[in-house]
């Protein structure tokens, strides 16, 4: 069965191509680069996570896959919930990594300040300020941060491109769709994540009624780059059992 990936925010499937190695080579792995980032198409206006959604369903017809096992982190865990909710046929099971289920005012003042700021200040200044919303501190004290930030500002995402990012994730709400989701569901949080902190997953896990939570205590936002082996451990154990 293959298995979708999905990525985030000022993401694109970089952030999955060495995991995927080292971790799914039993699993097809189908990842998207989302509209906005370097490798696709720049959109010419807003959108919603269900758009994304979309765009991953036209990447399975594609790629001629009925039916995957589906992951997706942060915004892209936000199209996957739509994914599941619309076509619930094409989704095998569902892994939800430091995402939720609705933007509420803090969030969407979040992403509101972050898409004002990239507009107006630049990339530069919004590489800052999502590496230090996501990253956890012993990544912040060593070399892996400017490394990572050096890697950001030359990989060449628009700032308005990332403005549209961050107004998708603020418009995103399937809260009152989840409670139908029958789907074998797995949601990840990070215990020090402080950009989508652990009440969101835990909500999200009250609401579905086939979740199982899982939270990496010690973890931040950027769980999928900092702890790579300990994540893709946990979600090939959620795939062997389903």
């Amino acid at each position: 069965m293959p298995i979708l990936l999905l990525p985030g925010t000022a993401t694109d499937s970089s952030m999955w191509i060495p995991s995927a190695a080292a971790y799914l080579s039993r699993y097809r792995s189908i990842m998207v680069d989302p509209r906005d980032t370097p490798k696709s198409d720049q959109s010419g206006g807003p959108y919603t996570p269900a758009d994304l959604a979309q765009e991953a369903l036209a990447v399975m017809d594609v790629e001629g896959v009925d039916r995957a096992h589906v992951a997706g982190y942060s915004l892209g865990g936000a199209a996957a919930q739509h994914l599941a909710v619309e076509a619930p046929d094409r989704v095998r099971s569902l892994m939800l990594i430091c995402t939720w289920a609705a933007s509420d005012a803090w969030l969407r003042h979040l992403f509101s300040w972050l898409a004002d700021g990239a507009e107006a200040i630049g990339m530069e200044w919004a590489n800052r300020a999502l590496l230090s919303l996501t990253l956890s501190a012993e990544t912040h004290d060593s070399d892996s941060y400017e490394n990572l930030l050096m890697f950001l500002n030359a990989w060449g995402q628009s700032s308005d491109g990332l403005a549209r990012q961050l107004r998708a994730d603020a418009s995103h709400d399937v809260s009152n769709k989840l409670a139908g989701i029958e789907i074998p569901t797995l949601i990840i949080g990070a215990g020090r994540d402080v950009f989508v902190p652990i009440r969101y997953q835990q909500s999200l896990a009250e609401i579905i009624p086939t979740a199982r939570l899982e939270i990496f205590e010690s973890a931040a936002h950027g769980l999928p780059l900092e702890s790579p082996q300990e994540l893709f451990s946990e979600l090939t154990g959620f795939l062997e059992d389903q």
